[in-house]
């Protein structure tokens, strides 16, 4: 009799449930599978936590060998749900450095807005009203050549802004260079300038990924970053889910450490 469903060994087509050395592989069906089914097999890739900063003392900290953004071209890109913060001239730290006085001490949040401040604290908002409490994504440029460091930054795949850093310092000795350590507050800053809301899948690259705007938003949908032609040095993805670690999925080797309590969240960007 017939049997519809049950394949053979070295079969050339997998009808339902296949075996050992098909060379037709509908829908990655294979042998082992329970009886009379079609197992399918997933690229392994989900978004399920995220992290939340409570306002108070919540960090994470990559340490003083950290090598995110560490001088040069780079660009990085995260997704952040937070509220208003209200008018606060000092700003709430959301990526900082160590030392306080080098560039990446300055993306902060500001009232509604996605902020950059020079040594001076004189701001450049490069993503206006993002702080609404819902899920959006920032991809942020910086090109240390020419006389005026630029910054660009792109929202939710669009809505392009460039700014000048105003001062005219090379990268190299410059007040605007160094590492980024802090995500979510500066431990050694006493003002109260911590961040609340939340962060998740944040990515750093060595170099301008201005061209690949599109394919790292993905209309919105998150993805797996490293499945990208130039996919990132350094990539924060959040899935632990519990612990102390933030694992990077890069090869940038800069594992961090959440502190303070901070917290995994199950609300995630879709």
């Amino acid at each position: 009799m017939s049997d519809w469903g049950q394949g053979v060994v070295n079969n050339t087509i997998e009808w339902g449930r296949g075996s050992t050395n098909n060379t037709i592989d509908w829908g990655s069906v294979y042998a082992d599978s329970p009886s009379g089914d079609t197992a399918l097999k997933t690229s392994g890739f989900a978004n399920v936590y995220s992290t939340e900063y409570d306002g108070v003392d919540d960090y994470v900290d990559f340490g003083s060998s950290s090598t995110l953004n560490d001088g040069g071209q780079f660009s990085f890109s995260f997704w952040i749900k937070a509220p208003s913060t209200g008018s606060n001239f000092h700003r709430d730290y959301l990526f900082s450095g160590d030392p306080s006085s080098n560039l990446n001490r300055n993306w902060n949040i500001d009232t509604n807005d996605f902020v950059w401040n020079n040594i001076n604290n004189n701001k450049k908002v490069l993503s206006a009203g993002v702080l609404d409490d819902a899920w959006h994504h920032i991809l942020v440029i910086f090109n240390p050549s020419g006389a005026d460091q630029t910054i660009r930054c792109f929202t939710d795949g669009a809505n392009e802004v460039n700014v000048t850093t105003d001062y005219r310092y090379k990268q190299v000795g410059g007040l605007y260079t160094g590492k980024l350590r802090y995500f979510g507050n500066n431990p050694n800053d006493n003002n109260g300038r911590q961040m609340v809301g939340k962060l998740d899948e944040v990515a750093f690259w060595n170099d301008d990924q201005s061209a690949n705007v599109s394919n790292i938003y993905n209309s919105g949908v998150v993805h797996n970053l490293n499945d990208l032609t130039s996919p990132p040095l350094s990539y924060i993805r959040f899935e632990e889910g519990s612990g102390t670690t933030a694992t990077d999925s890069g090869t940038g080797g800069n594992n961090g450490t959440l502190i303070n309590g901070t917290a995994y969240s199950t609300d995630v960007p879709t």
